[in-house]
């Protein structure tokens, strides 16, 4: 017996396989509908979908058969982020797949821009999800943060998915009602994230969410809310192809297309039963 094989037989220990974030792990997660076809034919607008979970969100609606409307302020990243969906979704039919210039910085912006679009597409679905998190966020290093640093966070956070879903909930309930999801965070029940401009945010989405949804119970809006756990994005410093294996309780890092296929739930038939909730998606992760 070798010594660390003599090593081992003395420890408790838990060995994790390497797991890849690649296509087709992404794939894996992208094969079936989750709700049976039901989203086929509705027009959802997806904020922050440049990548992440939004872009993951978005290809997951593609294929779900929606007709999908992507939004960001950056128009060479929304073109990216476009030609990667065309490689990626199964389903982008022409006339399926289009961009939404938004800065969502500029109020009077957001107002004009949402209001041509509900005058032009039948939108039932609107994803909220634009959002940033701070290195001083990421270390829970409050004590640091610059007064500057803090209205940016909560303005692109909470401020815009305060001013998006107030607008495009009015405009739903004047047609045939919609969903509205607001993508919130774990952080947003974390103490450790209490007096972060993040947790601060995230906590506002929960709120606001519960909020909105008792306006609009009895008008056809459907709005919740899903709080991820850690995700192995680009703003969790994670990329494609890296190894997100770990000490989890799926014993990996929850990848975008997870959080997609439950968005997508949420949105389905299934989410009419939940209004004004907000969903952990953590995996009893705690942070």
């Amino acid at each position: 017996m070798s010594i660390i094989d003599k090593i081992k037989s003395k420890l408790n220990y838990k060995e994790v396989t390497p797991l890849y974030m690649d296509d087709q792990l992404r794939n894996a997660y992208q094969t079936t509908s989750v709700v049976g076809g039901c989203l086929k034919g509705r027009t959802a607008l997806i904020t922050g979908a440049t990548s992440g979970i939004g872009l993951a969100v978005a290809e997951r609606l593609l294929n779900e058969g929606c007709r999908v409307i992507i939004s960001g302020r950056n128009p060479q990243k929304l073109e990216m982020a476009q030609a990667e969906l065309k490689r990626r979704a199964y389903i982008v039919d022409e006339g399926s797949l289009h961009t939404l210039l938004l800065d969502q910085y500029n109020t009077i912006a957001v107002q004009k821009a949402i209001n041509e679009l509900f005058a032009s597409v039948p939108v039932s679905i609107v994803i909220n999800n634009a959002g940033i998190f701070g290195e001083k966020d990421h270390r829970c290093a409050f004590r640091s943060v610059t007064e500057e640093e803090y209205f940016h966070t909560v303005d692109v956070n909470l401020k815009s998915t305060i001013l998006i879903s107030e607008l495009t909930a009015a405009h739903m309930a004047k047609g045939e009602g919609g969903n509205i999801l607001n993508i919130s965070s774990i952080c947003g029940f974390s103490r450790n994230h209490y007096y972060t401009p993040y947790g601060i945010s995230k906590t506002g989405i929960v709120r606001f969410t519960e909020q909105l949804s008792a306006i609009y119970k009895d008008k056809g809006v459907i709005i919740n809310s899903v709080a991820p756990g850690s995700v192995a994005t680009v703003m969790n410093h994670r990329k494609a192809n890296d190894n997100i294996a770990g000490f989890h309780p799926l014993n990996h890092i929850i990848i975008p297309e997870q959080i997609a296929a439950f968005v997508a739930f949420m949105i389905g038939e299934t989410g009419k039963y939940q209004t004004g909730s907000v969903k952990k998606a953590c995996a009893t992760e705690y942070v």
